[in-house]
């Protein structure tokens, strides 16, 4: 299974981790340029969830009011009923400089596991 990352205008990759728990375990990219980001991931089952986070730096030179768009897209597998899942679109505006704040907010389908 492939997980490649579309980097946004202006940024560069950080790094990249998954969540165990508590546990946070840094993933290393099998490629990584300067519009993508490439994890190899061995096979998952249909269903299964896993936390992943990937850290990116924002040229300080980027103009505010730049529009950052990141996609991440999954490969398709024979055996999925549906594909409309395998990707995600995040994004974001980036704002003048000053204080900044970001909450971090997951939770599940039945409403379990939020977190901020």
């Amino acid at each position: 299974m492939r997980v490649t990352e579309t980097l946004p205008v202006s940024t560069t990759f950080v790094g990249a981790y998954w969540y165990d728990e508590k546990i946070v375990h840094p993933v290393t990219p099998k490629q990584v340029t300067d519009e993508i980001v490439v994890w190899e991931i061995g096979a998952l089952d249909n269903g299964y969830g896993q936390n992943f986070e990937v850290v990116l730096h924002v040229d300080p030179q980027a103009p505010p009011g730049l529009e950052l768009v990141n996609t991440a897209d999954i490969t398709r597998v024979p055996d999925e009923d549906r594909y409309d899942d395998n990707t995600s679109t995040w994004s974001e505006m980036l704002y003048d400089h000053g204080p900044n704040l970001r909450v971090r907010k997951t939770g599940d389908w039945h409403g379990g596991g939020i977190s901020i």
